[in-house]
Parts: C-alpha cells; structure tokens; sequence
C-alpha cells in the first residue's frame, strides 16, 4: 500500500513537475522571450522579478503541464493502470463535465501548471525582495514553493490525500537538488541547491 501511495503522488503531481522544468528547456530563442515583469521596479527599486521569469517560459510551462496530465491520461487508459487521478477524472466527468475525460484532465494539468509555475514565480518576487539576486538559492522556496502552490491551486478542484505530502516533499527535495545538478553539468544553467 506504501508503494502504491509514492506511485500514486508521483503520478498525480507529475504535471507540476514537468511544468516547473520546462523553463529552463523553453528559454532559448527570442519568441515572447521577456520578463514578465518587463524590467520594472518595485518600490524598494529593485526588478520585481528579474530576467529569469519570461512569458515564453510561464506559457511554456503551462502547455507543458496540460499535455502531461493528458499523456497521463492517455496512457493508463492505454495499459488499463487504475490511478487516482482517473478515479477523480471520472468523479468530475460524471458531476461536472458531461463526459468529456480529456477536457477535465486539461483542466488539471491546467492547475497544477499554473499552480507551479505561480509559485516559482511568487518566490522570485521574494527572493527579490531579500537582496538575492538570480540564481542564488532561497532555502525551501527554490525546491519546494512551486509543489505547494501546485497543491493548492489544484485543490480547488480535486482533494489532495494530506498523507501525499508525506512523499512529495522528500521527493521533490531529492528530484529538484538532482535536475539542478544535472542541468548544471549539460550547461543549462548554474547549479543551485
């Protein structure tokens, strides 16, 4: 039953994962390649988010969440994998939706992208206002900001077992420190922990 808990969260939060490292994938060529913040300052004048958070990569990052959560899908309807992601799916298809399975799971991939990537974004505006500049890591909000707001944002819609967080936070602690060294060693970006 442990097991399958870890393979359940995983397989549910993987959107918000995908959707959190598809910025640094996305970031190269100049197609809605600017800040977000379009260079402006806060009152403290200093950039409300900085260079590191452009529109491609939030646009990006969203699409890629939506298309994990389809593939999902997809693929345990494929190979019949009973999950708790197709039990909510069909929950909603069923209250909400009239049917339509690809249309909810859009719409969760949807939240847990958005979520993600709100987070990521909300700890640049505080690691801003810190005096942290670029790169520089901010304890706990770098590894883990972009999984809880996942979390709440997708929330809104599906109930998240509170036991998941059990998985997800050492999970994500391991995962975000090793994509980080990684990405660092194939010249992606600098390495943060």
């Amino acid at each position: 039953m442990l097991d399958l808990n870890i393979f359940e969260s995983v397989i549910f939060i993987l959107p918000a994962f995908v959707a959190n490292a598809a910025p640094v994938f996305l970031g190269r060529g100049s197609l809605f390649n600017c800040p977000i913040d379009r260079g402006r300052l806060w009152l403290d004048n200093k950039r409300i988010l900085g260079d590191g958070k452009t529109i491609r990569g939030f646009i990006g990052g969203v699409l890629a969440g939506i298309l994990t959560s389809m593939a999902i899908l997809y693929f345990s309807q494929l190979f019949s994998i009973n999950l708790y992601y197709l039990t909510i799916i069909n929950h909603m298809v069923i209250k909400f939706f009239n049917g339509n399975i690809y249309t909810v799971s859009a719409l969760i991939g949807f939240l847990l992208g958005f979520g993600a990537l709100s987070g990521d974004i909300i700890g640049s505006f505080i690691k801003r206002r810190s005096g942290l500049k670029r790169g520089e890591s901010f304890m706990f909000m770098d590894q883990l900001g972009f999984l809880i707001t996942s979390i709440l944002f997708v929330s809104i819609v599906v109930p998240i077992p509170l036991t998941w967080l059990i998985f997800l936070v050492p999970i994500t602690l391991f995962l975000h420190i090793s994509l980080n060294l990684i990405s660092h060693y194939v010249g992606l970006q600098e390495a943060r922990l």
